[in-house]
């Protein structure tokens, strides 16, 4: 055996409660660190969050099928409205939902109704919850509007462009899951989505 190795061994065995206790305080030092860096980017969030919402108001809490925490907002001025969710996963680009308040001024109602018109929706990311999320909020809204401010909102309603023609069949699935009607044209370019509300 040579010197070195028998040196090594000698030391390991000398000072063998320093080097675990050493090692422990180097692995107790890199946790504290981790956790000071989720705190760091937790308050970075919650600053950013405070910033943005400014003219958003926050209606829940819920979770996606990644288990991320996503703090939803809500944006309602004019006929314009919005919802976005707020995550520490998304700093910059976040899950979001366009659309506006339309009014029907059509014989077929005794009195004045309106819809809302989905003019745009970003899940960000596929299969992760984002999407139903966004949905299922956007109809919660339209019931509160209906019960809390009588607005007689009769049906939520979009358009499936041509340009996601190849992912038709995956809109359709998802749509319809989460209680929506879909239709397309004769020629399969184009498509409705509608989610009544109240009955005509």
């Amino acid at each position: 055996m040579n010197k070195t190795l028998i040196r090594y061994k000698l030391f390991s065995l000398i000072f063998k409660d320093d080097i675990k206790r050493n090692r422990e305080e180097s692995a107790a030092a890199r946790s504290k660190q981790i956790e000071y860096e989720k705190l760091i980017k937790q308050y970075d969030f919650f600053s950013n969050l405070f910033d943005d919402t400014s003219n958003h108001s926050i209606i829940g809490i819920e979770k996606n099928e990644l288990d991320d925490i996503m703090y939803v907002a809500e944006r309602i001025t004019s006929n314009d409205m919005s919802i976005e969710l707020y995550s520490t996963n998304y700093q910059r680009n976040r899950p979001k939902l366009e659309g506006y308040i339309g009014n029907n001024y059509t014989e077929t109602y005794e009195i004045e109704s309106h819809y809302i018109w989905i003019s745009d929706m970003f899940a960000i990311r596929e299969n992760n919850g984002n999407g139903k999320i966004l949905l299922q909020n956007l109809i919660k809204i339209a019931k509160k509007l209906n019960t809390v401010y009588d607005m007689n909102i009769i049906h939520i309603s979009g358009e499936l462009s041509w340009v996601d023609e190849h992912i038709f069949a995956k809109l359709k699935h998802f749509y319809e899951k989460n209680g929506f009607e879909v239709m397309f044209n004769d020629d399969n370019k184009k498509g409705r989505i509608r989610y009544n509300l109240l009955p005509e």
